[in-house]
């Protein structure tokens, strides 16, 4: 018997991590190129980052608690501007860096942690 609970222990936990693995909690829209969901915020701005943003005006929404595997640098572009915000209430990002987010030269960037107000109807 408790062989087959380590088993079930050790089977819970990998599908655990693997969820977490898959779990899409950035969404990124109005870029250039890079448009769309990432499990962390370090691959959001890796795919920022990975062309010119000439113009765009991008938003990055944080929907769900990201574990950061590595520090999430930001670098220079020239974006009209760049909004990380949060739809949501409760959401960590974390990571084991002493600093988990870098703006390496980004200017016209606004971190707003207010969680959005519901349109009225």
């Amino acid at each position: 018997m408790k062989k087959l609970i380590s088993l079930f222990t050790i089977s819970l936990c990998f599908l655990m991590s693997s969820m977490s693995v898959n779990a899409q909690n950035v969404n990124v829209t109005g870029a250039i190129l890079g448009n769309g969901t990432y499990p962390t915020l370090k691959a959001a701005f890796d795919a920022i980052n990975g062309t010119s943003q000439i113009l765009a005006t991008i938003s990055v929404d944080i929907v769900a608690s990201t574990a950061e595997p590595l520090m999430a640098t930001l670098n220079a572009n020239l974006w009209t501007s760049l909004t990380i915000t949060t739809s949501v209430g409760g959401v960590i990002v974390a990571g084991s860096d002493t600093v988990t987010i870098k703006l390496a030269g980004a200017d016209n960037v606004t971190i707003d942690g207010r969680i959005a107000e519901p349109a009225e109807i």
